[in-house]
């Protein structure tokens, strides 16, 4: 379950967590953990490295979900 604080969110980032959240609870919470290690007081050495493969994950999930373009043509997979 994800627990963001929605009052400590930009207008924007309220509206990506919110549409991710519909899409996949695990979309969302990528992105809430990205948030997390872009915060001023998050110190990892990799940050930049962990929030590129969440970016990734969110990337290819979304792929997966909504279909791939292949040879002009849209490929749609289901996920069940």
């Amino acid at each position: 379950m994800s627990t963001v604080d929605y009052k400590l969110l930009t207008k924007q980032q309220q509206r990506i967590h919110s549409g991710l959240k519909e899409i996949g609870l695990s979309f969302s919470n990528f992105y809430s953990d990205s948030l997390r290690f872009m915060h001023p007081t998050c110190y990892l050495e990799s940050k930049a490295n962990l929030i590129a493969q969440i970016a990734r994950e969110i990337d290819g999930g979304l792929k997966f979900v909504f279909g791939l373009a292949q040879g002009g043509h849209i490929v749609w997979y289901l996920q069940l």
